[in-house]
């Protein structure tokens, strides 16, 4: 009979608790030093996004030269740069072992957005095969911005000669 009130004296007065090792139950101890896991994590993936998104610009250059020569046309090297390396960007983000959908999606942007520098200066045979590539290796639903701006790409081909 005095066991149930010794035990239910410990639960209101506060002792159910005793044995349990106080170590075990402090926070750890941080040091301004050191960085949070998920700091760490956040910086890292911060510096990863800088590098995707300077890759898709340098990707993007050889293109920015091919409309600023107003003597370029479609065998123009700068453009088949220009088609390679944003291709080959795009694929490497896509292939990746945990793609990066903000990096893969500016990257899949970069190759329409050489298939339209390629319309504007008349090369529909690049600028088909960009958009073709876009439809081909962007599936999903996030993607379907790109997909619709590719359809709308290859529609306009033919009304533009």
């Amino acid at each position: 009979m005095r066991r149930p009130w010794i035990a239910l004296a410990l639960l209101i007065g506060g002792c159910s608790g005793a044995g349990v090792e106080s170590a075990a139950v402090d926070p750890p101890l941080q040091t301004g030093s050191v960085a949070s896991p998920t700091q760490a994590a956040d910086t890292a993936h911060s510096e990863l996004r800088k590098a995707q998104h300077k890759a898709v610009e340098e990707a993007l250059r050889p293109l920015h030269a091919f409309l600023s020569d107003r003597s370029a046309d479609c065998s123009s090297p700068k453009l088949q740069e220009a088609v390679r390396r944003v291709r080959d960007t795009a694929s490497a983000f896509a292939a990746s072992m945990r793609p990066d959908y903000g990096a893969t999606l500016e990257a899949g942007a970069a190759v329409l957005d050489v298939a339209d520098g390629a319309v504007k200066r008349g090369c529909a045979r690049h600028a088909k095969a960009l958009y073709d590539f876009v439809l081909r290796n962007f599936a999903g639903l996030g993607y379907a911005e790109l997909r619709e701006r590719a359809t709308a790409g290859l529609k306009d081909l033919p009304a533009r000669g």
